[in-house]
C-alpha cells in the first residue's frame, strides 16, 4: 500500500510517499528518495541548512572586517603607498590610486577615513583603500 506523509522542517513542508513516487519540496517536484537515503542523506542536510538560516548574523563589530579595521591605522596604511606630509591628525599626500602632481589625498585619523579631492573624487575607510589598491595591483609583490 502506498502512503503519503507530510514532513515539516523549519516551516518547509515536504510531501513524501513510500512508493518512490514524487515529492514536492519548496514548490519543485522531484523523484522521492527511498526512506534509507532520506534518513541518511537528505534529512541531515535539510536540518543543517535550516539551522544555518535560523542563526542570527554576527552583530556589528564582531565579524572579521570590523576586527581588522580596528587593528589597522589608516595613516600607517596610507603612508606605505604615498608620502604623507603635514603634522597632526590630518596628513595629506599625492593619491596612491592615480597619477598626480599635487597633494589631493587626505587622511583623517579621528574618523579613520581617507578622501581624494583630485581625479578619484572618492574616499572610504582602510578596507576600501586596500580594496582599491588591490584592484590597481599595488598590493602585488
Amino acid at each position: 500500500m502506498i502512503s503519503t506523509t507530510v514532513k515539516t522542517f523549519g516551516g518547509l513542508n515536504i510531501l513524501y510517499n513510500n512508493a518512490g513516487g514524487s515529492t514536492m519540496m519548496d514548490g519543485r517536484v522531484t523523484e522521492a528518495p527511498d526512506e534509507e537515503f532520506w534518513q541518511a542523506h537528505v534529512l541531515p542536510e535539510v536540518k543543517k541548512e535550516i539551522e544555518r538560516r535560523s542563526r542570527p548574523a554576527l552583530p556589528a563589530g564582531f565579524g572579521p572586517i570590523p576586527r581588522l579595521k580596528a587593528r589597522l591605522d589608516i595613516i600607517a596604511v596610507a603612508s606605505k603607498f604615498t608620502e604623507l606630509t603635514g603634522s597632526g591628525d590630518n596628513p595629506k599626500g599625492r593619491c596612491p590610486l592615480h597619477e598626480e602632481k599635487t597633494a589631493s589625498f587626505y587622511v583623517y585619523a579621528d574618523s579613520q577615513r581617507w578622501r581624494c579631492y583630485g581625479a578619484c573624487a572618492s574616499g572610504g575607510d582602510v578596507i576600501e583603500l586596500l580594496q582599491r589598491l588591490a584592484a590597481k595591483g599595488a598590493l602585488d609583490g
